[in-house]
Parts: C-alpha cells; structure tokens; sequence
C-alpha cells in the first residue's frame, strides 16, 4: 500500500513526531532547509502521493553558534543557507494544499497571501490548534484517499 504523503518545512523535530504519531497511516517527510524541503515537495508531487505541504516560518531554532568553551543556540528566522519560510511559499511548484503553522503572526500573513496570489490552496492554522489541525489534516488524507 503506498501512503500518502506529507512534506513538513520546520526545525523543531517535535512538531514532525506529532504528525507521525497523529497520521501513522501517511509518510510524513520533513526539512529546517528550505532547499531540501523544495526537493522533497518535488520528489513527493511527482510520485502523485503529495497530499499536504506544511510550512513554518522561522528556522533557525537548530542552529548553535560555538564561542570556545561555550556552545549557544541561536534563535533566528532563516535556515542555514539564509531563507525562511517565506521564501519557500515563493518557490514551492506544487499546488496542492497548504497549512501555514508557524506561531510568527505577521510571517502568517505574508505567507499565505503569497501563497493565495500563486493560485495555492493555503489557510493559517498555528501549531499549538492541533484540534484543528487534526480535523484539516485528516479530512485532506481522506479526500485524497477518496480520487
């Protein structure tokens, strides 16, 4: 049986078990970089299994600054090659569904109606909503699973 697929632009890995605990009947596919996640979303529209991409907007919260005797993490937006998910939602070349689920408000607003001027099915919903996110995601898997 080949599952569907959920391609993911975040950093914070436990964000990407909770989707693979929530939809263990989808292959949940995921990236901090915005390069590799564009090639995943490619790879993933071209076997037609793609059903979602989801997007966070700052990516930087793996990255760590070495200072000698103290290593420091660093909170910033972009991802190790300076994008952030902005710039995915300008890149992607699908046009399957999208969820914007980062908690940067004003990153949300840019994001989607980047994604809605492209023609892309996108809508906000933050990541702590996960009620919501449950019922969107899992009506998406099943609408696909339905054509």
């Amino acid at each position: 049986m080949t599952l569907p697929i959920i391609v993911v632009l975040e950093d914070q890995i436990a964000r990407v078990e909770w989707l693979e605990k929530t939809f263990p009947d989808s292959e949940v596919r995921h990236s901090a970089s915005v390069t590799k996640f564009l090639e995943l979303q490619k790879e993933a529209e071209q076997s037609g299994r793609l059903v979602l991409s989801i997007l966070d907007h700052d990516l930087g919260m793996d990255q760590f600054k070495d200072e000698g005797d103290i290593i420091e993490a660093i909170s910033t937006s972009e991802d190790s090659e300076g994008y952030t998910g902005l710039d995915a939602a300008k890149k992607m070349m699908t046009f399957k569904p999208v969820i914007v689920w980062s908690a940067n408000t004003p990153a949300q607003i840019q994001m989607l109606a980047v994604l809605r001027d492209r023609g892309i099915q996108a809508c906000i919903i933050p990541i702590y909503d996960q009620g919501s996110l449950k019922r969107v995601i899992g009506q998406l898997i099943k609408d696909a699973e339905e054509k």
